[in-house]
Formats: C-alpha cells, structure tokens, sequence
C-alpha cells in the first residue's frame, strides 16, 4: 500500500523542528541544506518561491522530507536573472525553455526510505500550484557531490492531451459577430466558442487538476477560441468549480434582468499562453498608451484550425490586440478614468526614458512563444514600479508584520499596471518574474480614497492589507530619516517636482493598501450564496469581517498571498453605496473638505475604514434598488425593477436612523420633494444641494427650515445650515418627545444621545438664533397643489394643547425609526414573525425563517434577554452572527453578551466636536439607571471630558467635548476597564492629579493597555486567578468581604507574585515595542537580591 504524504509550506515556526530533521539518521539531499549554520531569521530570509515540508501521514505526522524550487537555480556565483545565458552557454538542449515555463529543483532532504513515492507526490503537487511550469531542472555548484536528474518528462505527459481526454466531435452554434444588416444570417456559420455542459471530478483526486481538464478541452476544439461556462445560481460553491472559475471571467449581467445562471468565458491564450515581461524600449510607448483607447470598430477574427504538435506554444493563438475580443460601451466615469490612466502613464514613460538614472521601471507584458523575440509576441500588459523604502510609516494604520529595517531595501511601489483580462490568474507569474528582473521582493499598491488612482488590473491578486481595528497613540514621530521632511511621499521630492504627478501622504492620507510578497497565493471565501439588505454600519462591518476575517487562523502575510473571493451581493438604495465611495464632491463652503458634514462620519475607525481604506465593490456585487419582496419558499428577493436574486442566507441589516413621521408616512406613499432625513453620505449629498437650490432664490424671498428632532444628530445638522449660508433666524427647532425613547435612554447605554450634553445645545443654537419649541408633536401637513412639497406642517404640545403651524420651505427630520415603513409592510407580506414593527429572532439572530437572519436595531429577541443587545458595537454583532453562521476559520464559542465599547462623534455648533464612547450593559433587570452611576469631569484648554463607572467601578461611559479636530478612537482602549487599571482613575482625580481626561489617556503609561499583545496577558493572568476566585465565590459571603478574602489568598497562594511575575516577562518580552523607556531588574546585575531597602 502506497504512503500518503502532506505537503505544506514551511514557516518560520518549523525551523527548530527543519533543523532537527537535517540532524536524523538516514538522511539522503540534493542541494545546499544550510538550516545547520543559519539563524531562523536569516534562513528564512532568502528569498525562495516554494519551501515544501513534507509529513507522513500518519500518528506521528513527522517530517521525512524539505524541498526548496525557485524561479532561478542557487548557484552563489551566478546572478539570478542570468541562468538562462549561463544555461545556453553551458548545455545543449532542444527544449523550449524559459523564464516562465522553467523552475530549479534547488534543495531536496529526505529520507531516503521513502522516496521514490515522495518525490513523485512533491512533483505532482508543484505543477498543481504552477500550472503554467513544464520543466524543472535540478542545478548545483561545482562543489556539490551529489546530483538529481529533473523530471521535466513528466511536464510534458502531464500536457499531452491524448493522455487524459478521447476526443470526439461536437457542434455548438452560437450568435457572433452577426453584422447589423444581416437580416437572414447563418447562425452556423461562424462559430467560435465552445461550452462545458457538466464537469466534474472524484473526490480522491486534487481540484487543481481541473487546468489539466481546460487545456484538454480546447485541443478537443481546435478551431474555437472561446470557452463558455454557466452555472446556476442555486449551484453550492465547491472546490472544484472554484479552481475552474479562477481561470474564466465573469459576464457582467444587464441591469433589470433576471439571472438564473451566470455566465463564464475564457480565451485558450488563457490557458497555452506563456508570458514574458521585457524592459521598456521606445519604441513601446505607443502600442502601451493604445492600451487605454477605446475600439470603433469590431472587426470580424477568423482563426484557422491549428494543427497538433509536441509543444504547447506552437497551439498559443496570438492576440494582436487588446481590444479583438469584444466592443464594449463605456460609462463616462470609465472614460475619464481611461483618460487619466494614459496621461499619467504617459508622463511615466517620458520620464523614464528621458532619465536612464530614473528610480521608476517599467516593464511591458507578452503573450505568445516565450522563447521567441519580443516583437514576435502580443504585447498585453504593462507595469510601472519604483523603490518604497518607507514600509515603517504604514504601520500606524495598517497591520502589517514587523520586518527589520533592511528589507525595505527590497520593497517596491507598484505605480500602475495595466493587463488584459484573460490573463489576470498568472498574476503570481507575472509578480515573481518581475521580482527576479528587479531584486523586490515585496510590492505596494496604493489606491487613494479621496482622488483617482492610477490603474492596476491585478488589484483583486494583491492581498488587501487590513487596517488597525483601533487607532493608537503614536509616542514617536514618523519623520523620513532624510531631509528630516513632513510627509512620506510617494516619490522623491527631485522626480516629484519634474513629474508634478498626485502624491500620497502615508501617514495622513486615506488610502487602501495592497500587497504581494511572491508568496503562493491562496484563495478564501464563503462557499454559500448570501444576500445582504441594507448597507448600513452593520453591513460594512460583516464586509470587512467576511474580506479579513475568513484568512485560515494563524496564517499572516508573511506566509502566503490571501486573495478574498467572496460570493456576497448587497441590496441598498439607489446611489448610497456610489455616494459613500464619491471622492469628487467638493463643498463650496469648506476649506478643509474633510471637517465637511457631508464628508465627516461618524462611526468608529473600524467601520469608517470601510470606506476611507477599504473599497468592498472589488470582491462584493452590490445591486442598488428597493426590495418588493421576499419569496421565503423559492429563497429569492425581488426588486421592484422585476430582478430576482436568488440566496442560501438572507442578512437583514436595512436599519435606519430617521425615518417619516406617523402622520406623514400614513398618507404619504413617497417623501416630499422638500422633505430630508439623514441615513448615509447620500442623505448628506442630497441635503447639500437641496439647500443650495433654496439659497438660489431671490434674497428678498423669506426661507424657513423646519428641523424636527431632539438629539445630538440633530442639533449636528443644525450646525451643517448654520456653517453653509443659512442664517439661525431661519431654522426653527421643533423637539418632539417620547416616553418609550425616554424609557430606553435612562436604562440602555446609547452612544447617540446625551441628555446633559442636549439641553447645553439647546443654549448654543438658542444664541445663533434658532427658535426652539420643546415637547411638541407633529400632527397634521399640508401639500401645495402639486402634491410633490410640503406647504406647511401642524405641531400639538405633548403636555398642552399648544398648536404650532409653520409655513416650511425645507423639513428634516429626526425622529427615532430604526425601519422604513415600506420595509416593515414587505416584511411583514412575507410571512417573517414581527412584534411592535420590529423583527423577531433568536438568541442567534435567526428570524422565523432559518435561512433568514436579521442584525441591527430593529430586532427583537423572542425571549427577553437580560442584557443590552441594541446599539451595540457592530464589529462585535457581527463576530458573534459568524460564530452562529460556522463563517469563522477556527469556530469558537462566543457569550450572549454584549462587552465592546460603541463609539460616536459628531460636528456640534460654534467649532465643537463631541466624541462619545459607551459601553453596554451586561445586565438590566434590578439594575440602578444610568442617573445613579458616578461621574468625574474635568475641563481645561476648552477640552471638557466626562467618565461614568458603574456601581463595580468599571467605566461605562467616557465623553468628550472640544475644539480639537483629530481622531479619538483609542479612547476605546480605556472604556470597559476597571478604574484601577488605569492608573488609579479615581483616586487621582480625587487627589486632583488629573486635570484633564484627554492628556491622561496620552500619556506614556497608556502604552502598555494598547499593545498589541496586552490581551493575551490579561488572559493569562485570568488563568491564574479564575481557581482562587471559584473558592471564594463557593463561600457565600457579601462583596466586601470577597475582596478582603480574594486579597488574603492571593497572597498565601502566591498569586500576586505569579502576577508581578507575569508582568515582567510581558515587559522583557515586548520592551523594544515600547517607544517610552523603563527600567527592568535585569537592568541592575550588580544588584544583590539581599541588599536592604532604603
């Protein structure tokens, strides 16, 4: 019986074990194994393509091999990207070898009792990861002693087609390249495509064998050039039809229609091509800038039936163009996108070959015979990179692993790349081939939030690196270590001034960051079809969990190339995701646009990252409409437009803020034209331009605006009229009241609303001007004869009989509703369970239907919880419904409550900034209201904060009221804790040492709660005490008394010495991540342990 061996990648946490390895007995090698000699970092330092571990097996699962194959042989005296002119100079040979079909067996240790199984399953399992590899060759240095033959031979059985496939004819008719006047055309007679109607494979057999079924199939029709692949939408994601999807290209389908399957299509230049990437010449630039230009015409392509030879390159059908495969219609974004492309790329290629000491390269793409002469091959692509020796500064918002400084030498900016599309899977080709023709070892894309990116058509084959779930306090200054310069910019200030190109601050700018690290790349995603409505904070927060949080646990970007392939849509209005990615908006009021209204948001960095440094639309189908309804039995939603989107999980995240009034939204199917309430960056746009169309009117003309709303948002947008033109006399407040919103404020913790805070506002919009009326309901409206605006509104006073009718030009409202009218009626026709228009589910968050969840405000629990569930943290929503859904890497248990602290912050009027951050409650019933928890403030150089600690002395709340325009996201880090972990918050305020809360959270102490690996120390130390606490608790004694026990045995059990023990290993182990200098026993080894104290 055969030995079945497990072939992973070897990581830097399998040195000790490599090296262990190299030293057992029986131990055969080809190869220069040098684990003996090296350290782990310098080992694994080197660059090398495949580092293989091989593992039998079986109980044991020890290693009995370690394989090294890279894209050049490792010969010390031999400059990488020159072995193809050693080799020629060297040996005779017929084959047709490259740079690209070739690798080098460089170093294989094994044990030689196992071979030659092993070898066969080593070499098997590389050509599945590189497909486009047909011969391997084993290179050593003259003094090596022992030599292996390669085993290109088997390259070449594994592809030739009349070993797996027996061909048969087959017709296929398709409508192509029809000329428009051709009234009776031959539908037969001009077929160029061909169609996969059931594929499938064994589950004993790798999925990667499916490139081998591909090629197969197009030799199988030698006169066609396309292939076509549809898949029902119902049809469950698996391995195998994702290693075939990866080589096809999804057809975009037209809006409206209804998609039953979705159609694939590739190109056998796909699948035979070989590419080669060649220096720039002058001569390219032109066939490069026609790249950009959109076709006119589409001309009839004829391929003659090709005849079989020996080698895939001889069956290689050429592209002569880019634009051969089909004529598209293009948007006008995507015109003017095109047209910025090709200036800047022109001003690149300029520059570069006036300045042959440029520090910018560029490198053209080839398809065809890699053996042949540039010219002879079509020219498909390009790529544009320069040095990137400031990888340090990134790491104040991205999580990147720590490197040391040297490499940055290798690291290298991607400034544009442009390829066609059928060639998008070699993206690993085309990155090492690159690397091995420049020495980087580590390419950068930067695609800025707030301006147009150059292009780069292998952003989806670049890891997306994630950016920090917290902002911390950075103790140390990112200045460049020459020139001692503000800013990291994109290029060298001598090439910025001739380029006079868009450059990118990397440390305050808001971009998205993508890497390659030559790694293999892997795949990931969710395997089920889901459907997300809404796209609110709950939604954008799943977005980024789904892109960051599926990567296989304990795997970084130091170890492979994570590609997300997610299969999600996203159903929201018309325009809200396009507004909440528009960077061209531009305020006629404002300097800084991003102290703007419509720019400012409001969530945490966590979800407000989704937008500023993450764009969802490159792995997430996002369909703007409105939902008709939900067919439970057929698991399809329905838009209004008569699209049918077709789910194995339906996401309910269509929360909303602000919704109609009760008496408008009952006779009112549509909103009034002069009618706003803010839910998202459109809202906010929309709101812009509808007061710029009332500042339009004659000045003599009187404008009244009617803001209806009584909370901290709502005196925000007050400040919004105040800021852009529209004078206090003109708004008139109107605050409604609410028992069961008054209710919820006195026992929920809710980040939004500040009741102190409020009646401080209601003084400051009084002094602009702002008439205010208190506890007034709106109860009757009028139209104007058009039906489309609203003419005048009715309020009543909640305690009187007080009547208000005011003549308005524009309403706002602000009235808590956490779900549209129109959405609750769909629901409720669908057959979903709902109670007092919210929608009921489970301790799990699933509705009455099991395919069916629903997360955000708007829900209801079926049986009554004890703890907050609503307005909560999103990104913890969220992790505990893809612990519920299995979406996770490593499943794990999760707790029903809720711990994470929520953030918010808001422009408030006269240059104020309110920044609030809560924590929610982890129990309700036969708690005190938040009226009774103590509170400690402090207000100096016109920055006022507040803190709540509940009856336990944790803190619950944490406000802050100033003038400063910055980030307070690492105030997170503090609301949660117990006072006494934080420097003794109490005592000092007490003692009147602290004077103000914002410096406090600033100081150097606060670096040890925000590192990184803080957490895994505090759950070490609750290890250690949970076995005393248990004790305690069994005694039955009051609380008091807890403490003083707690205390007696943690110091006969030795438990706080544990914990002082603890602390100082956690010190020694981090100390160089400490910007802020401290002493450690160690520091003093002249110290005796028994010298007296003074």
């Amino acid at each position: 019986m055969a030995d079945f061996y497990d072939i992973d990648n070897a990581s830097v946490e399998d040195f000790e074990e490599i090296v262990q390895f190299f030293s057992s007995k029986n131990i055969e090698f080809f190869g220069e194994p040098q684990g003996k000699q090296l350290s782990r970092q310098t080992y694994f330092s080197r660059y090398v393509s495949h580092r293989l571990l091989i593992r039998k097996v079986d109980a044991a699962n020890a290693i009995v091999g370690y394989a090294e194959l890279n894209n050049s042989p490792y010969i010390p005296a031999l400059l990488e990207d020159c072995w193809m002119d050693w080799l020629t100079r060297h040996y005779c040979t017929r084959l047709p070898l490259s740079v690209t079909n070739t690798y080098f067996f460089n170093t294989f240790v094994y044990n030689d009792s196992h071979n030659p199984q092993m070898l066969k399953q080593i070499v098997e399992e590389f050509f599945f990861r590189e497909n486009k590899i047909r011969f391997i060759i084993a290179a050593e240095a003259p003094d090596c002693s022992s030599a292996y033959d390669g085993h290109s031979g088997y390259s070449r059985n594994l592809e030739d087609p009349d070993y797996y496939v027996k061909l048969q004819p087959v017709n296929h008719a398709f409508r192509y390249n029809i000329p428009d006047d051709a009234e009776h055309f031959p539908y037969d007679g001009y077929p160029n495509a061909f169609s996969i109607q059931l594929f499938g494979l064994a589950e004993n057999h790798d999925p990667r064998r499916m490139y081998t079924f591909l090629s197969t199939a197009f030799v199988a029709f030698p006169d066609r050039d396309y292939c076509l692949l549809s898949v029902s939408v119902t049809i469950h994601m698996t391995p195998v039809l994702f290693e075939v999807l990866k080589y096809f290209l999804r057809a975009t389908p037209r809006p409206g229609c209804k998609i039953d399957e979705h159609l694939y299509i590739t190109h056998r230049s796909a699948i035979y091509g070989d590419l080669s990437i060649v220096r720039l010449r002058p001569k390219d630039k032109q066939d490069i800038l026609n790249l950009f230009v959109e076709p006119e015409t589409v001309e009839l392509v004829t391929r003659p039936t090709t005849m079989r030879t020996t080698f895939i390159a001889a069956r290689v059908s050429m592209i002569s163009n880019v634009q051969d495969m089909s004529k598209m219609s293009t948007s006008e974004d995507a015109r003017n996108q095109a047209a910025f492309d090709k200036k800047t790329v022109s001003a690149y290629l300029d520059y570069i070959l006036e300045n042959s000491c440029s520090s910018y390269e560029c490198f053209t793409i080839r398809c065809g015979n890699s053996i042949k002469p540039p010219d002879q091959n079509s020219l498909i692509g390009f790529v544009v990179v320069k040095p990137f020796p400031y990888n340090t500064c990134l790491h104040k918002h991205y999580i990147l692993p720590k490197t040391d400084e040297t490499v940055n030498l290798f690291n290298a900016e991607l400034v544009a790349l442009k390829l066609h599309p059928f060639f998008h899977n070699q993206a690993d080709v085309i990155f090492r081939e690159l690397a091995r023709q420049t020495h980087y070892r580590q390419f950068y894309y930067f695609k800025p939030s707030h301006s147009a990116g150059v292009c780069n058509d292998l952003i989806t084959n670049m890891q997306p690196v994630e950016p920090r779930h917290i902002k911390k306090v950075w103790f140390f200054n990112f200045t460049p270590p020459l020139a001692n310069q503000h800013k990291f910019m994109s290029m060298s200030s001598v090439e910025d001034e001739d380029l006079d190109m868009p450059t990118i601050d990397y440390l305050n700018d808001s971009y998205s960051l993508f890497s390659n690290n030559l790694r293999p790349s892997i795949f990931f995603g969710n395997a089920t079809n889901i459907v997300v409505i809404g796209f609110g904070d709950m939604c954008k927060a799943l977005l980024r969990s789904l892109i960051f949080g599926l990567t296989p646990a304990g795997k970084h970007m130091s170890t492979n190339n994570y590609l997300p392939s997610l299969n999600v849509t996203v159903i929201a209005n018309a325009g809200v995701v396009e507004a909440e990615y528009d960077f061209k908006f531009q305020c006629e009021f404002c300097e800084n646009q991003e102290n703007c209204y419509i720019n400012f948001n409001s969530a945490d960095a966590f979800v407000r990252d989704v937008s500023d440094r993450l764009d969802t639309r490159l792995w997430v189908r996002f369909c703007g409409g409105t939902v008709s309804d939900i067919n439970l039995k057929k698991r399809t939603v329905v838009l209004e437009k008569g699209c049918d989107i077709y789910y194995e999980t339906l996401l309910l995240m269509c929360e909303t803020d602000f919704e109609m009034p009760e008496v408008l939204a009952n006779y009112e199917t549509r909103k009034p034209a002069n009618y706003l309430q803010i839910n998202s960056r459109f809202d906010k746009i929309t709101a812009y331009h509808k007061l710029r169309a009332l500042q339009a009117l004659p000045s003599d003309v009187k404008r009244t605006i009617v803001v209806y709303g009584a909370h901290i948002r709502t005196f925000e947008f007050i400040n919004f009229l105040i800021t852009h033109g529209v004078a206090g006399k003109d708004v008139i407040l109107v605050s409604p009241y609410s028992k069961e919103g008054a209710q919820r404020r006195r026992v929920l913790n809710n980040c939004t609303v500040d009741i102190n805070i409020e009646h401080v506002l209601k003084e400051m919009v009084e002094d602009l001007g702002v008439q205010i009326n208190d506890q007034m309901s709106l109860e009757e409206f009028e139209l104007h004869s058009d039906s489309k605006t609203l003419k005048s509104v009715k309020f009543k006073g909640y305690y009187s009989d007080k009547t208000l009718e005011i003549n308005c030009d524009l309403f706002v409202c602000f009235e808590d509703k956490y779900l549209a009218k129109e959405m609750i009626e769909m629901l409720e026709t669908s057959g979903l369970a709902m109670e007092s228009r919210r929608v009921l589910v489970n301790n799990q968050f699933q509705t009455s239907d099991p395919f069916v969840y629903a997360l955000g405000k708007f829900i209801k629990h079926t049986e009554q919880r004890n703890h907050q569930y609503l307005f909560v943290n999103p990104k913890e929503a969220v992790a505990k419904l893809m612990v519920y859904l299995g979406w996770n890497s490593e499943p794990e248990e999760v707790e029903d409550k809720f711990s994470m602290p929520a953030y918010f912050q808001a422009q408030l009027p006269m240059g104020h900034y309110i920044v609030k951050i809560v924590s929610p409650k982890r129990y309700l019933a036969g708690h005190l209201s938040n009226e009774y928890g103590f509170r400690m403030t402090t207000y100096e150089n016109k920055d006022f904060a507040r803190i709540r600690l509940n009856n336990l002395g944790y803190v619950e709340e944490i406000v802050v009221v100033t003038e400063k325009f910055q980030d307070f996201d690492f105030l997170k880090y503090f609301c949660g804790r117990h006072e006494l972990l934080l420097n003794n918050l109490k005592s000092r305020w007490y003692l009147r040492e602290i004077t103000n809360f914002v410096d406090f959270f600033q100081e150097p102490w606060v670096e040890l709660i925000m590192n990184d690996h803080f957490k895994k120390l505090q759950e070490y130390n609750k290890q250690l005490i949970k076995p005393a606490v248990e004790e305690v608790m069994k005694l039955g004694i009051s609380r008091e008394q807890r403490c003083k026990v707690m205390q007696n045995y943690a110091n006969d059990l030795g438990i706080t010495a544990g914990l002082e023990e603890a602390l100082l290993l956690f010190l020694q182990e981090h100390r160089e991540e400490f910007h802020t200098e401290f002493a450690l026993p160690q520091d003093f080894p002249n110290i005796s342990e028994n010298t007296e104290r003074i």
